[in-house]
C-alpha cells in the first residue's frame, strides 16, 4: 500500500525527497491552483516559451465567452475515477467551483489511479456546459500542458464551422527524474505524482447521425482528448470534450465490462495494467472515429447517384431536339391569339404557353415542348418517356426524375448546386479521413518511440511487449480501414467530377442545339417573310400601274371639267307639272346651230354652222379655267410630296443620331454614305426626291 495507507503500491517506489523540496513543490502546486484564472501562465513547468504562454492566456480570455457557459443550468461536467482500493469506479458531478476544489483537495488522499473528466456541450456548436473558472482549475490542478488549448479553441459556440476540422497531436514528456531546464524534481508524494510523466493531446473526427443536415442525415463531430500518464506510479488522467455523451457512454461501459477487463478499475493495480488501460482507451476513441464512415459513404454514394442520374439516363438528343423550342411565328398570327395550341408530340402533351414565356434557351430559361418545323434530315430515337432505363432500375428500386420532360428542370442550376454540395461533403470527409489517419499514425509512432526509449520504465518495455504489439495492430487496422474509406471517397469524388463535367456538357449541348433550332426557325421565318415581301412587291408594282392610270384619268378629268362646267346649263325649272329643260350639253350651248329649213340645208355643206363669236367666248373662259385648275392641283400635289419627303429625312436623321449616342453605336463608325444614301433616296441638301 502507499505511504498514507490509502492506495495500492504501483510500480517502483518514488525516490527520496527532502521535506523542504516536498513542501516547496506542494506550495507551488497550491499557488498554481489558486491562480487558476491566469492559466497557462501559472503552470509550474512547461516546454512552452514565456511569450507563447502569454499568447495562450490572452486568447483564452478572449474566447471564454464563446467557449464557456457562465451560468449553466445543467452542468455537463463529470469526473469518473477509481476508488481508493481500485475496486471500482465512482462518479462525481461538482455543483460549483467550490465543490470541485473540495473534491480535488479532500483530506490527504492521493490522486486516483485513473480519473476521467468528461466535458460536454448541448450540441457540437454550443457552449461548453461549465464555467471558465472550473475549466481553468481542472487544467491548473492537473498541470495540463498549454498546447491543449489549441484543440479547445475548436469547441464552443459557432454559427459557422471554425478552424474547418483542425486536428493536431501535441505532447510533452518528462521521462527523467529531474527537469532538464531547472534541474529540479517535481515529485509530489502526497498526491502520488512522481514528476515523470508522458502527456499528449489530440482530436479525432467521426460521423454521427444528425438532423442538423436534413438532406444528408449525418454530421461530422469531433472529440478532444488530453491524457497524462505517470510512468512511475501509473496514475493516468484524461480530459474528453465532446458535443454529446457518446464517448462518455463508451468509456463508462468499457470500465464496467466483464468481458474485456482491460479498462476495469482492477487493471490499475499494476503499472503495466494501468499502461494497458491507457492504450485501450486510445483504441476506444480510435474505433469511434472509424466505425461509421462506411455507412456515411454509402449514403453519400446514394445521394450522388440520385443527383446525377439524369446526366446518364436522360435522352438529351430528344429533349434538346426541335420539340424543345417554340415554332416560328407568321406575321399576323401572333396578334390573333395570345397562346399556342396544345399539341401532342411523340406521346408528350405540351402545355399552352403565353407569348411572354417564349424565351431563348439558357440555363435559367424555360423551354416549352411545342412543335416546330419538321426536320426530315435529322433522326431522333423514339423513347415514349424520353429516357433510357437501366436494367437494374426495372424493379422500381430507383426512380428517375423526368422533370416533366423539361430539359431545363432536369438540368437546372439548383441540381448543379446539389452536385457541388455533395462534392463539398466528399471533400470535407476526405480531409477528415486523411487527418484521422495522420493522428492515429502519430499516436502509434509516439508510443513506439516511448517503448524504445531507455528512460521509459523497463517494467513496461519488457513486460508489455506482446500487449503493445496487439495495440499497434489494432491501431493499424483502424488506420487501414480509414484508408479504404478514403479510397472509396476518392473514387466517388472522381465520379462526381466526371458527372459534373457531363452535366456542364449537357447544358452546353442543349444550349447549342436550342440555338441551332432557333436559327433554323429564324431562317424559316426569314424565307416566309421574303416570299411575303415578293408578293407585296408585286402588289406594289400593280398598285403603281393603277396609280398611273388614275393619274391619267385625273388629268383628263381636270381638262374636261371646266369645259363641261361651262357647257352644261345648270338652269332648272322645277315645277310641279314640268320636267327639266334640255340644252345641258356642249351641243346645246349655242355655239353650234343646226339647220332646220331645207333652204339652209341646201345652201350649206354641213347640217350645222358654228357661231364664231360664241366659240371664242367659250374658249376664252374655259381654257384659262382649265389651266388654273391643273396648275393649282399640281402645286398642292408637289407641296404635299415635298413635306412628306422632308419628314422622312428628318426621321432618318433622328434614328442615326440615336444610334450614335447608344452604347452599340460607340463601337461603329457610320460612313457619310449612310446619310446621303438612304432607303428613300432623299437628297439631304434639298430634302427632295431626285425624281
Amino acid at each position: 500500500m502507499a505511504a498514507n495507507g490509502t492506495g495500492p503500491v504501483i510500480g517502483m517506489t518514488m525516490g527520496a525527497k527532502t521535506p523542504q523540496e516536498q513542501n516547496s513543490n506542494e506550495r507551488q502546486l497550491l499557488d498554481s491552483s489558486e491562480a487558476f484564472m491566469s492559466y497557462p501562465r501559472n503552470l509550474i513547468r512547461t516546454l512552452v516559451f514565456e511569450h507563447t504562454l502569454e499568447s495562450y492566456g490572452h486568447k483564452l480570455q478572449d474566447e471564454s465567452r464563446r467557449l464557456f457557459n457562465p451560468f449553466p443550468r445543467t452542468k455537463l461536467l463529470r469526473l469518473r475515477e477509481t476508488d481508493e482500493n481500485n475496486n471500482g469506479f465512482r462518479d462525481h458531478r461538482p455543483l460549483d467551483l467550490a465543490s470541485l476544489k473540495e473534491h480535488c483537495h479532500k483530506r490527504d488522499l492521493q490522486d486516483p489511479a485513473c480519473r476521467y473528466v468528461f466535458i460536454q456541450s448541448k450540441n457540437a456548436r454550443a457552449l461548453l456546459e461549465l464555467t471558465h473558472g472550473e475549466f481553468a482549475y481542472v487544467l491548473s490542478y492537473h498541470q495540463v500542458m498549454p498546447p491543449f488549448l489549441d484543440l479547445v479553441f475548436t469547441c464552443g459556440r459557432q454559427e459557422k464551422v471554425r478552424d474547418f476540422h483542425f486536428t493536431a497531436f501535441r505532447h510533452e514528456n518528462y521521462l527523467g527524474n529531474e527537469d532538464l531546464n531547472s534541474g529540479r524534481s517535481f515529485r509530489l508524494e502526497r498526491l502520488g505524482r512522481s514528476g515523470r510523466q508522458i502527456q499528449h493531446c489530440y482530436n479525432l473526427h467521426s460521423v454521427e447521425r444528425s438532423q442538423s443536415i436534413p438532406e444528408l442525415g449525418w454530421s461530422i463531430r469531433q472529440t478532444v482528448v488530453y491524457h497524462s500518464f505517470d510512468i512511475e506510479t501509473g496514475k493516468s488522467f484524461w480530459i474528453l470534450i465532446k458535443g454529446n455523451d457518446a464517448i462518455e457512454k463508451r468509456i463508462t461501459k468499457a470500465t464496467e465490462s466483464a468481458r474485456s477487463p482491460d479498462m476495469r478499475a482492477s487493471s490499475h493495480q499494476t503499472l503495466t495494467g494501468s499502461f494497458g488501460a491507457s492504450l485501450t482507451t486510445h483504441v476506444q476513441i480510435m474505433e469511434w472515429c472509424g466505425e461509421q464512415w462506411r455507412w456515411y459513404i454509402n449514403d453519400v454514394e446514394d445521394r450522388l447517384r440520385k443527383k446525377s442520374q439524369n446526366t446518364l439516363l436522360a435522352d438529351v438528343d430528344y429533349l434538346a431536339g426541335p420539340a424543345s423550342v417554340p415554332p416560328p411565328s407568321r406575321p399576323g398570327t401572333l396578334m390573333a391569339s395570345n397562346t399556342f395550341r396544345t399539341t401532342t408530340t411523340r406521346g408528350h402533351q405540351s402545355s399552352p404557353r403565353t407569348l411572354g414565356s417564349i424565351r431563348r434557351f439558357s440555363i435559367t430559361s424555360k423551354l416549352g415542348r411545342t412543335p416546330t418545323i419538321p426536320e426530315s434530315s435529322v433522326a431522333y430515337p423514339v423513347h415514349p418517356e424520353g429516357i433510357v432505363e437501366e436494367p437494374e432500375q426495372l424493379d422500381g428500386a430507383a426512380t428517375y426524375d423526368e422533370g416533366d420532360g423539361n430539359l431545363e428542370e432536369m438540368f437546372s442550376f439548383q441540381k448543379l448546386q446539389d452536385l457541388h454540395q455533395t462534392g463539398e461533403y466528399m471533400q470535407e470527409a476526405l480531409m477528415v479521413l486523411e487527418q484521422n489517419c495522420k493522428i492515429i499514425k502519430e499516436i502509434r509512432e509516439h508510443y513506439t518511440d516511448l517503448m524504445e526509449n531507455d528512460q521509459f520504465p523497463a517494467e513496461i518495455r519488457d513486460g508489455y511487449k506482446q500487449e503493445f504489439s496487439r495495440f499497434n495492430q489494432r491501431a493499424q487496422s483502424i488506420e487501414k480501414d480509414l484508408e479504404v474509406q478514403h479510397s472509396r471517397l476518392k473514387t466517388l469524388n472522381v465520379m462526381l467530377e466526371d458527372k459534373s463535367n457531363l452535366f456542364y456538357t449537357v447544358q452546353q449541348y442543349a444550349s447549342m442545339q436550342a440555338s441551332k433550332h432557333f436559327a433554323r426557325n429564324a431562317q424559316a421565318t426569314t424565307d416566309f417573310t421574303l416570299k411575303m415581301t415578293e408578293k407585296m412587291h408585286d402588289i406594289a408594282v400593280k398598285t403603281g400601274h393603277q396609280t398611273v392610270s388614275m393619274h391619267v384619268i385625273t388629268i383628263f378629268t381636270l381638262i374636261f371639267l371646266p369645259g363641261t362646267f361651262l357647257a352644261v346649263s345648270l338652269l332648272r325649272r322645277i315645277l310641279a307639272d314640268m320636267a327639266l329643260i334640255t340644252r345641258q350639253t356642249f351641243f346645246s350651248s349655242g355655239i353650234l346651230r343646226w339647220y332646220d329649213s331645207d333652204e339652209e340645208l341646201d345652201s350649206s355643206k354641213y347640217s350645222w354652222t358654228t357661231e364664231q363669236d360664241r366659240l371664242v367666248l367659250y374658249l376664252e373662259i374655259a381654257v384659262p379655267m382649265m389651266v388654273l385648275v391643273i396648275v393649282g392641283w399640281l402645286i398642292l400635289y408637289l407641296k404635299a410630296k415635298r413635306d412628306e419627303e422632308r419628314e422622312n429625312y428628318r426621321m432618318l436623321e433622328d434614328i442615326e443620331k440615336g444610334f450614335r449616342e447608344s452604347q452599340v453605336g460607340e463601337h461603329y463608325e457610320l460612313q457619310p454614305a449612310t446619310i446621303t444614301t438612304n432607303p428613300l433616296g432623299i437628297n439631304p441638301s434639298t430634302g427632295r426626291h431626285p425624281l
